[in-house]
């Protein structure tokens, strides 16, 4: 039965990248630089905060952070909040990211840190699509590979790798179904003809591990808030994540210009925006995880 085969969900989740505008891997990362600042005020918000935590307790369900000081690298780690919370609680973390200004305002986060914890936090700027895990020593280096919501996570080679790099755990996180902002969704639907990008679903990566042989424990985790922002740091915001997905060009920065200066009240945009996480945890010898009984 093709479901139960690897290839299936490799070629779907393939199918799924291809239907969406990829950019090269150096417009990505100077995409990802323009953002380090609007990223880091919402991984630092109060979602932002709370997405942290259950986070963070989905791991310690199952007992991967204790037992001892951990190797980790947390892929794609942006301004470092989750590296941050693993070296507080003493693990030694390798921060990846290949955007430059997200190490950057990592830094910045760990020279307000104490000795004891920045210490134990080592920034790279590498990107993990071409990096090879051979050459820098990293096949099963680490007690956990962390990857959240990462870009890194693009297809199944790159999971393979993820996968290789750790001797125990390994986690990934991506949306689950629809997100939800109206101003990119009315976006997405106008410039390609749908309202989401579902290359970025765990759906491909949960089913290809587990017709891999492995299991995956899995965990949901919604959130939302009421985003408010100036018309123009929203007509830059809005920019960027379309980015992500198609070519901005000069039609699509006239309907975004049309599309905030219609819904903005006194300079202001403001609109609720949201989505479902997947987290999936997954031993790489193939075993369950058990509960952490503690």
């Amino acid at each position: 039965m093709k479901l139960f085969e690897p290839k299936f969900w490799e070629n779907e989740w393939e199918k799924a990248i291809q239907s969406t505008n990829n950019k090269t891997s150096e417009e990505k990362i100077e995409m990802w630089n323009s953002r380090a600042d609007n990223f880091d005020k919402n991984v630092s918000s109060s979602s932002g905060q709370e997405r942290l935590k259950e986070t963070i307790n989905f791991l310690d369900k199952y007992g991967v952070l204790d037992q001892g000081p951990k190797t980790i690298l947390d892929l794609g780690c942006g301004p470092g909040h989750y590296a941050i919370e693993f070296a507080r609680r003493g693990h030694k973390v390798y921060a990846m990211d290949p955007a430059e200004k997200m190490i950057d305002k990592l830094n910045e986060k760990l020279g307000n840190e104490n000795k004891e914890v920045a210490n134990k936090i080592i920034p790279l700027v590498d990107d993990w699509f071409k990096l090879d895990i051979e050459e820098k020593g990293y096949n099963q280096k680490f007690d956990l590979v962390f990857a959240s919501m990462c870009p890194a996570i693009h297809d199944a080679k790159n999971l393979q790798k993820v996968i290789d790099a750790s001797k125990k755990y390994c986690f990934i996180s991506r949306f689950a179904g629809e997100k939800f902002r109206k101003s990119i969704s009315y976006l997405l639907e106008k410039h390609l003809g749908r309202q989401d990008v579902s290359h970025m679903d765990i759906i491909y990566p949960l089913n290809w591990l587990y017709s891999k042989g492995y299991k995956p424990e899995l965990h949901f985790d919604s959130w939302s808030r009421l985003h408010k922002q100036p018309k123009e740091e929203a007509k830059n915001e809005i920019q960027q994540m379309l980015g992500m997905f198609l070519t901005v060009d000069d039609e699509v920065k006239n309907d975004i210009e049309d599309y905030v200066e219609k819904h903005q009240e006194e300079g202001y945009l403001t609109e609720e925006k949201g989505a479902t996480a997947g987290m999936v945890l997954f031993d790489t010898e193939g075993k369950c995880i058990k509960y952490n009984k503690k």
